[in-house]
């Protein structure tokens, strides 16, 4: 088994109830974030004794994929929420594992994804300017996409 099945797994396998979650309630259960990111940690670990991953690009990527969504979280002033944050350290563990190049273009789909949402949503006048909304399923989305394109 190859460690980006293994990423794909975990992603659709806590993505599916975040994504229902966010949208439902723009909120996200501690349990699934922190639940996220315990078992990305825990596959990075496993994967680097026996699938030949690279710890360092992982570790790499989860604490520069926290940095960037925290700092965006202060900047945004809340716009973005914690839960997040939180999901963006699992994102960064698991796709820093497999390639720098990965993570990146995750971080870069799905902003794009977003941006792409919020102008249309905001050009239908289904959305107001300062309105917030789930952002979880680009998270994911995004993550899926770069595994499938990416591999």
């Amino acid at each position: 088994m190859s460690f980006e099945l293994i990423a794909a797994a975990l992603i659709i396998g806590f993505g599916i109830p975040s994504v229902i979650s966010d949208i439902r309630s723009q909120n996200i259960a501690n349990g699934l974030t922190f639940g996220f990111s315990g078992a990305a940690i825990g596959a990075v670990l496993v994967g680097s004794m026996i699938l030949d991953v690279n710890i360092t690009t992982a570790v790499s990527g989860g604490v520069g994929a926290f940095v960037l969504y925290l700092a965006l979280y202060f900047l945004s002033k809340g716009s973005l929420g914690e839960a997040d944050v939180k999901l963006s350290l699992g994102f960064g563990f698991l796709l820093g594992a497999i390639s720098i190049q990965m993570l990146m273009g995750w971080i870069l789909l799905s902003f794009l994804i977003a941006g792409i949402f919020a102008a249309v949503a905001l050009a239908a006048r289904k959305m107001h300017r300062r309105q917030s909304f789930a952002y979880a399923p680009f998270m994911f989305s995004a993550a899926i996409m770069v595994l499938v394109a990416l591999r």
